[in-house]
């Protein structure tokens, strides 16, 4: 048997009917006249008709709102404000707090202790090394580092002191082995605790030191008798508060050796091709640092840039010069009895 339906509209006018009836419906149902700048559904009636889509800081997998235990900074993500945290570890660039703790420095927290500057961590951030957030000064006077005052000195040249000493227990790392040494990663290069150890027990050998020619306070005591560059960075302390701290406090900061340094400007140890000049330096670390020290200096710390002069190390080339690194990655040995400038370090 067959069954014939006959119709009384033509196709075309239903489907006609059809988008007459519902095209009114695009406003209903919440579509606007508008195009949307992130992505949307266009009304199937009428495609100049847009459904925008509702975008949330989790869509972006930014968070809306800060941890208890999160640092962040704020972004910008399809028109709204959120925040991209990340767990409060130490990394490369990140301000050291007094209490372990470190952070953004564009986040700084005034209710705690800043000490320095991250330049080396581990993987997981809880190991590393970190430069302290000036430099240090002494009395052009009386040649005197005062740990009370450790920053607010008339000068900031210190002598290395010594000169015409050979120190006991540090390589003398000529021009000829220096490259090599430091493309092979000799522990020495790397250990300005060690080094800044064995200067701080090293005792004069000049008969004027001895029998009190050279007194204390002079530029030949500090010439000859005496390590003021090694001598400051061991009696540095960041704050008044930390004088005794087992980790930050006098005695735990240090010269830093040559390749520790280099590791502060940011070096490829790889690409050095001479013991002076640039070669392999990337300035990375250093760009991170400075950045972090300006940003802290802007919301009222007291920190400073790494200057563009010579920064002492703890590293010889010999009885009467040693190794120096410059700010910009430039590198080079020069006199012990020249003033050059301090910023200690040390580990956590």
């Amino acid at each position: 048997m067959f069954f014939i339906l006959f119709s009384f509209y033509p196709l075309n006018a239903y489907s006609a009917l059809c988008v007459e009836n519902n095209i009114l419906k695009c406003d209903n149902l919440g579509y606007t006249k508008s195009t949307c700048p992130y992505g949307g559904i266009a009304c199937p009636f009428d495609i100049s008709r847009w459904y925008c889509a509702e975008w949330t800081c989790q869509d972006g997998r930014y968070k809306n709102k800060a941890g208890i235990n999160d640092d962040c900074l704020e972004v910008e993500y399809k028109d709204i404000s959120c925040l991209d945290c990340v767990p409060a570890v130490c990394e490369i660039g990140s301000v050291y707090y007094a209490d372990g703790t470190c952070g953004f420095a564009q986040n700084y927290d005034g209710s705690k202790i800043p000490v320095g500057i991250v330049f080396e961590a581990d993987e997981e951030g809880k190991h590393g090394k970190i430069i302290a957030l000036k430099d240090l000064t002494v009395n052009s006077t009386t040649k005197k580092f005062n740990p009370e005052n450790p920053f607010g000195e008339n000068s900031k040249a210190i002598k290395w002191g010594l000169y015409g000493l050979d120190i006991a227990n540090i390589t003398n790392y000529e021009r000829g082995n220096i490259v090599t040494a430091l493309k092979s990663y000799e522990p020495e290069l790397f250990d300005g605790k060690s080094n800044t150890t064995a200067i701080i027990a090293t005792q004069p050998t000049n008969q004027n030191c001895k029998n009190g020619t050279y007194e204390e306070g002079t530029d030949n005591y500090a010439r000859y008798c005496f390590p003021p560059a090694a001598a400051a960075s061991t009696e540095f302390y960041p704050h008044p508060d930390l004088k005794s701290d087992s980790v930050l406090g006098a005695g735990h900061w240090y010269l830093p050796a040559f390749g520790e340094f280099l590791n502060i400007i940011g070096y490829n140890m790889e690409a050095i091709t001479s013991y002076f000049g640039t070669s392999g330096s990337t300035k990375t670390t250093i760009t991170a640092i400075n950045q972090a020290l300006t940003t802290l200096k802007n919301q009222g710390a007291d920190a400073d840039t790494l200057a563009n002069a010579y920064y002492a190390t703890s590293s010889e080339q010999g009885p009467t010069m040693v190794w120096l690194v410059q700010s910009n990655g430039y590198r080079r040995y020069n006199s012990k009895n020249d003033s050059v400038y301090v910023r200690p370090i040390t580990a956590f």
